[in-house]
């Protein structure tokens, strides 16, 4: 058998065999030409997905960058968005039903290597497909392990590590997840329109840029004003000024000339961002920004954190309303590596989030927090 044969067979195989890295060199140009194209050409960027991947639904939207290892083992169905810097290494079949929501910076992966150094220093790996159900939300942050199945009408929650099916009409959570409780539903929360999402009036009265939007228009405007400008911002180099210019531009307010981005910085919703005196972001940031984010004084933000204040209610029928809560980090706050900090969330003053953590609800002053879900682990100790 060829080492592709062994894969398709779910037998251990070399990657380092030559088909193998022809496959993965056109996979890689193909992202190349997908990442490439402007944000705002859907039409374009749908014909490349259309090009790239082994079958493509209607409304499919994937926002870069968008990364995978063939393409052609990627199955979508109708009405899929997937966030910034979505990650599929599809060596196996992945197949995605239809009405699902994929957060920023997930994974799934249908290849591993083996526990064996031998093995490993040999080349040597081991393929599962996935298969994701209809009417699932994955948040952000999340990764989806060889060989699992996700049912119908899941949640995954965000950070979660996905080593297991995933049963329909569940939750699931933690690291690794487990099944948590029936998904259920939810008719009584405060709702924004946005793009194609249901028409429901905004009540997000701490945005701070003050402008209530009532429909879409005006916002989807501001939505797609912010993406090009993230793309301008992210193409090539920029000096450390420059950068604070396109922020300038970009949030449409003051920038102090203290603040510090390593790009690429993605930004969905400019107006809705303010930065304080000497902050710092590490590069793949992602600020998911229409119910408001709030980065006050001294704060440091690692590499590849996520701050959403944007999530969807639980139930599928309603699932393509966008709500919002608006999240602030105090002052000298520091973020983690890999940090995903979620709707409504307060950042204490002096808090440290330990890389990786799940923040799901507000950190108290001068605390140390880390897991999924982020806890209190001590209080700051000054003197180190």
């Amino acid at each position: 058998m060829t080492n592709l044969e062994k894969c398709n067979a779910g037998i251990e195989y070399s990657y380092a065999d030559e088909e193998l890295i022809t496959l993965k060199t056109e996979a890689i140009q193909q992202c190349e030409i997908f990442n490439a194209i402007d944000g705002r050409e859907y039409v374009a960027q749908y014909h490349q997905l259309q090009q790239m991947l082994g079958a493509v639904g209607e409304r499919v939207w994937i926002a870069k960058t968008f990364n995978c290892d063939r393409g052609k083992n990627i199955f979508i169905g109708d009405d899929f968005t997937g966030n910034h810097n979505l990650t599929i290494l599809d060596i196996r079949e992945v197949h995605i039903g239809n009405h699902v929501m994929i957060g920023p910076n997930t994974l799934i992966t249908t290849v591993g290597h083996p526990l064996s150094p031998k093995s490993r220093r040999e080349y040597h790996a081991l393929a599962k497909p996935v298969r994701i159900g209809d009417d699932v939300w994955i948040g952000g942050n999340v990764t989806i392990l060889p060989g699992v199945t996700i049912g119908n009408n899941v949640v995954v929650a965000a950070g979660a590590v996905v080593t297991e099916d995933v049963p329909d009409n569940t939750w699931s959570v933690a690291f690794p997840q487990k099944s948590s409780r029936p998904s259920r539903m939810i008719f009584d929360q405060k709702n924004l329109s946005f793009c194609e999402f249901n028409q429901i009036k905004n009540d997000m009265n701490d945005k701070p840029t003050g402008k209530d939007y009532v429909g879409s228009d005006d916002l989807y405007a501001d939505v797609q004003r912010t993406m090009r400008l993230c793309a301008e911002m992210n193409c090539g180099y920029h000096t450390e000024s420059e950068v604070r210019d396109y922020l300038r531009e970009i949030t449409r307010s003051e920038v102090p000339d203290t603040v510090r981005v390593f790009t690429p910085l993605n930004i969905n919703y400019g107006p809705g961002v303010r930065f304080g005196h000497d902050c710092f972001l590490n590069f793949g940031c992602t600020l998911l920004a229409i119910g408001g984010i709030t980065i006050e004084d001294g704060v440091f933000i690692g590499p590849h954190c996520v701050l959403a204040t944007e999530y969807h209610p639980e139930n599928p029928e309603n699932r393509h309303t966008l709500l919002t809560k608006p999240i602030v980090v105090k002052r000298n706050a520091w973020l983690g590596a890999d940090v995903k900090v979620l709707a409504g969330v307060t950042i204490g003053e002096n808090a440290i989030v330990a890389a990786g953590s799940v923040v799901t609800k507000d950190v108290p002053d001068n605390m140390v927090v880390a897991g999924s879900p982020a806890h209190i682990i001590r209080p700051v100790n000054p003197e180190k």
